[in-house]
């Protein structure tokens, strides 16, 4: 804490005392003003948040990005499942329409083909559950991407919030910078 009472007594020896008074409280409102500015080391831990949040976004951009890229082969993937699918529905028709042909021949034929058609239906619902599970993760996929762009915005909205703090911090520090120069200057 400043002694302004002592600063007010060296001062009157030398100038008058409403003089030294208004001197002695101009000092003392500049300490006062100093105690309350950022420091260096403050300023340093701001600086390190800054580039913690910035390395925190490019790491939710490339995570966003792989979310795209695997969105991407995802579609692909049941794109050609799709495909798949469709082939083989156009070979199990056929096949069934020659089970039907060779049930008339013989009846052990039949019991074959029957066992064939059934195994096709099986492979065609286990086919139909994975289309599902893949547009279930798709689903999944699309949640997690909007819940990364809502992060994102809020890490954008942290910085320009910080950005602009930094720059009343500093506008205020040059404004205090000029006023201890004055002071310095008219002393």
């Amino acid at each position: 804490m400043i002694d302004t009472l002592k600063i007010f007594d060296e001062l009157s020896a030398e100038l008058q005392p409403g003089a030294a008074k208004k001197i002695a409280a101009i000092i003392g409102a500049m300490y006062e003003e100093l105690l309350n500015t950022v420091t260096k080391t403050e300023f340093n831990e701001l600086k390190e948040i800054v580039r913690d949040l910035s390395e925190a976004q490019k790491e939710l951009v490339q995570a966003q990005k792989k979310t795209e890229v695997r969105l991407d082969q995802l579609t692909r993937q049941v794109e050609e499942l799709v495909k798949a699918t469709e082939a083989r529905l156009d070979k199990l028709t056929g096949q069934v329409e020659d089970l039907v042909e060779a049930q008339k021949n013989t009846e052990v034929r039949l019991e074959q083909l029957t066992g064939q058609v059934e195994e096709l239906a099986e492979a065609q619902k286990r086919t139909e559950s994975r289309v599902e599970e893949l547009a279930e993760a798709q689903k999944r996929t699309e949640v997690r991407v909007e819940e990364l762009a809502a992060a994102q915005n809020r890490t954008e909205k942290a910085l320009l919030k910080l950005t602009k703090e930094h720059a009343e911090t500093r506008k205020q520090l040059g404004g205090l910078s000029n006023t201890v120069g004055y002071t310095l200057e008219n002393e």
